[in-house]
């Protein structure tokens, strides 16, 4: 079964990484307030990042703050359709169905789920997190050089968590 993780990251602004294991990828959305019962989030899609944000905690390298594990587990599709989709989690703190729905007609369809829009915005740095007990933002033979990869905030999704959730 797939894996998701719910980050607590506090750079550039509070917010949460939401992270759904897609293959060797995670899929990701910055959701702009915390997960609860009954509740629609604003989200936004992000860059893909690599799996190992499942387990990590720690500071983020480049000076991009630290995130912190607010909670994870496994999930389950339901449902995949062109601009929404719902999964069924199992974590720690959450138990229930998630609606992720993009708030605007897509122009485009592609990617991971269906709907989720190309990144239309220019293509930024993003290297991967310092390592346990290193410096954030200081080079480390010890982990891979930057790499560029899209910068896909622009997607604005709702992120719909569904009642009867247990947290």
């Amino acid at each position: 079964m797939p894996r998701f993780a719910i980050l607590a990251h506090d750079w550039p602004a509070p917010h949460f990484d939401f992270l759904l294991e897609a293959g060797p990828v995670l899929k990701a959305w910055r959701l702009l307030a915390e997960p609860g019962a009954g509740r629609s989030v604003p989200a936004a899609a992000n860059a893909d990042h690599r799996s190992l944000y499942l387990d990590y905690e720690g500071p983020v390298s480049g000076g991009r703050g630290v995130v912190s594990r607010w909670d994870g587990g496994t999930f389950e599709w339901v449902e995949k359709n062109a601009g929404r989709f719902e999964i069924e989690l199992c974590g720690a703190k959450l138990k229930g169905r998630v609606v992720m729905e993009l708030s605007s007609p897509p122009v485009a369809t592609g990617g991971f789920p269906p709907g989720v829009l190309p990144c239309e915005t220019p293509l930024t740095p993003h290297s991967t997190p310092a390592p346990p007990g290193a410096t954030a933002g200081v080079a480390s033979s010890d982990r891979p050089a930057s790499v560029i990869v899209p910068s896909c905030t622009s997607s604005r999704w709702i992120c719909v968590f569904a009642r009867g959730w247990s947290a």
